[in-house]
C-alpha cells in the first residue's frame, strides 16, 4: 500500500516561468503526506466497516442457529416421559449486547 498511487497533487503558474522555493516544497510535499494519511485511514476504516459487518452477520447467523439449538432441545426434554438432569454448560457466544449465553444440556437419568 506504500507504493500505490492514489492520485496526483499539481501546483503551476501559468503567467510566467517559476523557480519554486525549496520552502515551497516542502510545504507541497508535506500536503501529500497528509493527503496519503487521511487516504489510507479511510481505507483501513473501510476495512473495518466491512469486518464488523461481516463479524455481525456471523454472530446473526450463531444467534439463529443457537436459538434452533435450544428449540430442538425442548422439544427433546418434553417429548422423554423419563426423568431429565440438566448440565450447564458457559457458552463462550455472546451477541451484539454482550451478554453471555448458557446452554443447557440434558442426560436421562
Amino acid at each position: 500500500m506504500a507504493n500505490q498511487l492514489w492520485g496526483l497533487l499539481v501546483a503551476h503558474q501559468c503567467e510566467f516561468a517559476r523557480t519554486w522555493q525549496d520552502a515551497e516544497i516542502k510545504l507541497l510535499q508535506q500536503l501529500a503526506d497528509q493527503a496519503a494519511i487521511a487516504i489510507q485511514k479511510a481505507q483501513l476504516y473501510e476495512q473495518s466497516c466491512l469486518a464488523e459487518a461481516t463479524a455481525t452477520a456471523k454472530a446473526g447467523h450463531l444467534e439463529h442457529t443457537l436459538h434452533q439449538l435450544q428449540e430442538t432441545q425442548a422439544k427433546l426434554i418434553n417429548s422423554s416421559g423419563k426423568n431429565v438432569r440438566f448440565r450447564t454448560i458457559s457458552s463462550r457466544y455472546s451477541s451484539r449486547n454482550k451478554q453471555p449465553r448458557q446452554l443447557y444440556l440434558w442426560q436421562p437419568l
